[in-house]
C-alpha cells in the first residue's frame, strides 16, 4: 500500500512540476517523429495487468495507416497514460476500455472509450479547468487533485492537437484527440 501511494504521490508531484513548467515562459516541447501505435502499446502494456486484476478488458484497434506524429514523447506519453488511467479509475466493477486509432486527412485520431460512470452534462464544460474534480458519487476509491485533464488539455493545445470528450452519465466516455502527421 505504501509503495502504491508513494508511486501515486510521485506521479502527482511530476504533474504539478510539469504544469508549473508549462505555465512559465521557459516551456519548450522536444519535438520528434513518433509512432502513435508504439506509444499507445507502451501505455497499454504498463496498465494491462491492473485492468486484468480487476477482471476487466483493455483492447486496442489500430486502424490508422498514418500513425506517425510529430510530438514531444514525454508529454504525449503522459497524456495517453493519464487518459487510460482515468478510464480505469472511473470504471465500475470490471473496466472495459477500447483504444482506437483512425486515419484523418492530415493525421490520425486517437480514441479512448470506457463504459465507466460517465460524466454529467453540467460537468462537461469544466473538465479542463485546473483543480476541477467531478463528484464521483459512489465511487470512493478515486483520488486526484483535478490537474490531470488540465494537463492533457495544455499539452494538446501546445501541440496544436484537438481534444474532445463525449460522455453519457452512467454509460461511459470517449476521449478523442486529433493528431497531426509528422510530415505535415
Amino acid at each position: 500500500i505504501i509503495k502504491d501511494q508513494n508511486a501515486r504521490l510521485n506521479d502527482q508531484i511530476e504533474k504539478v512540476l510539469q504544469l508549473a513548467k508549462m505555465e512559465s515562459s521557459s516551456f519548450e516541447l522536444k519535438m520528434e517523429d513518433l509512432d502513435m501505435h508504439e506509444l499507445i502499446q507502451q501505455v497499454v502494456d504498463h496498465q494491462q495487468l491492473r485492468v486484468r486484476e480487476s477482471g476487466g478488458i483493455m483492447e486496442t484497434d489500430f486502424r490508422a495507416v498514418n500513425h506517425m506524429v510529430r510530438a514531444d514523447r514525454f508529454h504525449l506519453l503522459n497524456v495517453v497514460s493519464n487518459l487510460v488511467d482515468n478510464a480505469i479509475k472511473y470504471s465500475v466493477g470490471h473496466p472495459e476500455i477500447y483504444i482506437r486509432t483512425l486515419d484523418l486527412l492530415d493525421g490520425c485520431a486517437l480514441e479512448i472509450e470506457d463504459h465507466g460512470i460517465g460524466i454529467k452534462k453540467e460537468d462537461l464544460p469544466y473538465l479542463f479547468d485546473k483543480f476541477y474534480r467531478v463528484s464521483t458519487g459512489d465511487v470512493h476509491n478515486v483520488k486526484g487533485f483535478g490537474i490531470g485533464l488540465y494537463y492533457v488539455k495544455r499539452v494538446c493545445d501546445a501541440h496544436g492537437f484537438e481534444l474532445s470528450i463525449q460522455s453519457e452519465y452512467k454509460k461511459g466516455t470517449i476521449v478523442r484527440i486529433l493528431l497531426k502527421n509528422s510530415h505535415k
